[in-house]
């Protein structure tokens, strides 16, 4: 059995090259954080 992901990849960082997005967050089934503190941003 093979399962299919497909995954974006965003920052929340001015210096990030592709900053997170409102559709991205709606786009996704799960988002994984780096930090506990992005969790609440």
């Amino acid at each position: 059995m093979t399962i299919g992901l497909i995954s974006r990849s965003a920052g929340l960082s001015p210096k990030s090259d592709r900053k997170i997005s409102e559709n991205d967050l709606s786009w996704a089934s799960l988002v994984l954080v780096m930090e506990t503190d992005h969790r609440s941003k």
